[in-house]
């Protein structure tokens, strides 16, 4: 059994005595859950189009190209940045997706939107270590990335069962 002293110190390090870090894990639950539902959903759309299997997995792996791409870009060209701005440029390339997604009818838009896939999940990743890097003590920076890793994972297994 633990102590009192050791249950509440347990209770700080993961971050639910901090507002910011807590509202930024539900805000990530809900955007993995998009996500969740927009991997679940993109090969059945390339599938629709009469794509081989080979030509989905090369569609769907250029995501992955564009956004090592754009990492190298945004390490090498961008100096500063504040993670309220990616996370609003995220969010209208979450938005901008499925539009093109859904209206694509040539493989060049088809790999388009794979890439801003690819860029959005970049930004995402480069928002939460800005996030984290500003408004918690280092002491507490690898419980906080535990924590949105929960909230994350919580939102990719609900995914599944709304997108079915």
């Amino acid at each position: 059994m633990q102590s009192p002293s050791s249950v509440s110190y347990t209770q700080q390090s993961i971050g639910f005595k901090q507002k910011p870090l807590l509202m930024l894990c539900f805000m990530l639950f809900f955007w993995t859950m998009f996500d969740g539902v927009v991997s679940y959903i993109t090969p059945l759309t390339l599938s629709q189009h009469a794509f081989s299997n080979t030509m989905v997995g090369v569609i769907l792996g250029t995501s992955s190209i564009a956004g090592a791409a754009f990492d190298f870009f945004l390490c090498k060209f961008l100096s500063s940045t504040h993670f309220r701005r990616v996370y609003l440029f995220m969010f209208a390339l979450c938005a901008l997706y499925p539009l093109i997604l859904f209206h694509a009818n040539a493989v060049w838009l088809f790999i388009f939107a794979m890439a801003i896939w690819g860029f959005y999940y970049d930004l995402m990743s480069f928002g939460s270590f800005d996030f984290v890097g500003r408004t918690v003590e280092p002491s507490k920076h690898t419980s906080s990335f535990g924590t949105m890793n929960v909230f994350k994972a919580l939102g990719y297994m609900i995914a599944p069962l709304l997108a079915g």
